[in-house]
């Protein structure tokens, strides 16, 4: 692809940019990402693996100034700003810590957008914001986006919808600067039922058991259970014993290619499904597009 080909595509920046779900789902999409940042020094260097064309900045997104965010964007314009703020805090798997320091940097992604000023964003975050004592932090998330410059919407949707082999469902952002004057819409569901285990680990894999369905056993010819950072199952191949889910069984049932280059199961568990975000980043440029409003689609 020739230096202009590039510049004509839409650009995204990625916020807490894990180990590269959403990335490698927007590039499938057909973005050019200018910029992943992520705090944890494994997720940049899977991200450096895997996207040497990326720019990867190790750094806490507080001491993220606009200044800096100007010199990493270099003059391109803005398409997307991409985040997933860290849900542990929010998390029923967790504790569910109300004044977990964690649950505030979602305000960090608020104050970075009214910084860089995308034509669109979108946010990813588990549903247990909504739920309990959490309700009161999502209210004050909700009343923040309120004041900025952009029309959202919030909506849970299933990552198996999109073609990802697990129940996951997250809440999902997205949002389009005001003066597009464009309505958030989400893309619809690929799928009319899930892909099975099975399908994505073959005919021997026969059963799983996980402590999201208490432990009891289920065909494999389901989908898998969601994968999360701090919890495994097990999974069942004919003629074998019991054992726990391996990380190039996990990165496969997350909608990772086999070749997608990640060791840690706590990445893939925190990641963003990649063929859910370039679902939504799809349908986000079809929108623009549209709308006439992104100057990068012919």
């Amino acid at each position: 692809m020739s230096i202009q080909d590039l510049k004509n595509k839409p650009t995204c920046i990625s916020l807490f940019a894990g180990g590269g779900g959403s990335s490698l789902g927007y590039k499938q999409a057909g973005f050019r990402e200018l910029l992943a940042v992520d705090f944890d020094k494994d997720a940049c260097e899977t991200l450096r693996l895997n996207f040497p064309d990326i720019q990867v900045l190790e750094n806490d997104i507080k001491e993220l100034d606009s200044l800096k965010l100007t010199e990493y964007i270099n003059g391109n314009s803005l398409t997307l700003l991409d985040a997933s703020p860290p849900c542990q805090g929010f998390s029923s798997v967790g504790k569910q810590r109300f004044n977990d320091d964690r649950n505030d940097l979602f305000m960090e992604f608020i104050r970075i957008l009214n910084i860089l000023k995308p034509q669109a964003f979108i946010v990813e975050n588990v549903i247990g914001m909504i739920h309990g004592k959490m309700k009161l932090k999502f209210k004050t998330i909700m009343e923040e986006l309120e004041k900025t410059d952009y029309n959202f919407k919030c909506k849970i949707l299933n990552a198996w919808w999109y073609g990802v082999p697990q129940h996951r469902r997250r809440l999902i952002w997205i949002g389009f600067r005001k003066n597009l004057n464009i309505k958030p819409s989400y893309p619809k569901p690929i799928c009319s039922k899930p892909i099975s285990v099975q399908q994505i680990l073959g005919n021997d894999c026969i059963a799983i058991t996980s402590p999201s369905y208490g432990n009891r056993i289920r065909s494999s010819h389901l989908c898998s259970p969601a994968i999360m950072s701090q919890r495994k199952f097990e999974i069942l191949y004919r003629n074998q014993d019991w054992r726990w889910i391996t990380v190039d069984e996990a990165k496969l049932l997350q909608g990772f290619p086999i070749d997608f280059q990640i060791t840690r199961y706590k990445l893939i568990g925190n990641s963003v499904p990649p063929p859910m975000s370039k679902a939504i980043g799809i349908h986000v440029l079809e929108v623009l597009k549209n709308a006439q409003a992104c100057t990068y689609i012919n």
